[in-house]
Formats: C-alpha cells, sequence, structure tokens
C-alpha cells in the first residue's frame, strides 16, 4: 500500500465534512498515522510543530512524514473582480472544503 493511499484511506476519507479543528497526523514507512495534535487555529496548531513531533508517538520509529488537515469555507469568485460578494463563510452559493497537506 503506498502511503498516499494510506492518507487518503486513513485521513481525508475518514473525516467528517463538519470537522472545526486542524489535525496533525504523522505517517511511518509501513504506512500507519496517528493523529498527535489537534487545534481551532492551524496556526497555533503549527506554532507547536516541534513540540509535537517531540513527544514520544509509538509509530514515531521510521518516520517519514506529517500531514496536516483543515476544514474551511469556499464560495464562488466574481469574474469581474476576482472577489467573493460575501465571506465565504456566508455566501448564499458557499461549499464545505477539507484541505489535506502532506
Amino acid at each position: 500500500m503506498t502511503i498516499e493511499r494510506t492518507i487518503t484511506e486513513n485521513i481525508a476519507w475518514e473525516s467528517p465534512m463538519d470537522g472545526h479543528q486542524a489535525t496533525l497526523h504523522l505517517v511511518n514507512r509501513e504506512g500507519e498515522t496517528v493523529e498527535v495534535g489537534s487545534n481551532d487555529d492551524v496556526y497555533m496548531l503549527l506554532a507547536n510543530l516541534y513540540q509535537l513531533l517531540a513527544d514520544d508517538h509509538s509509530i514515531s520509529a521510521g518516520l517519514v512524514g506529517f500531514v496536516i488537515q483543515t476544514f474551511g469555507w469556499a464560495a464562488p469568485l466574481d469574474p469581474a473582480t476576482g472577489e467573493t460578494s460575501a465571506p465565504p463563510s456566508e455566501h448564499p452559493e458557499r461549499r464545505r472544503v477539507v484541505l489535506v497537506a502532506t
């Protein structure tokens, strides 16, 4: 099983679309994943990245990477201005989005 497939199956597809917290997951060579931290603010999660990685985790042997997942809103852009007519979370055509970055 590839690492990308593991990330897709274990993290992206298992996430509810109504999630509100950014999460940090570790991934090892065997494709195991574990959530090691979460925060309402993705910037605060990243600010604590070194501490979260320094903590002892059962899968840290063979660590090959980490995955950050966050949630938000998207709305269509006005073609004339390149901006939205309202904040994405309030736009009548808003869509819930999940961002998974490796």
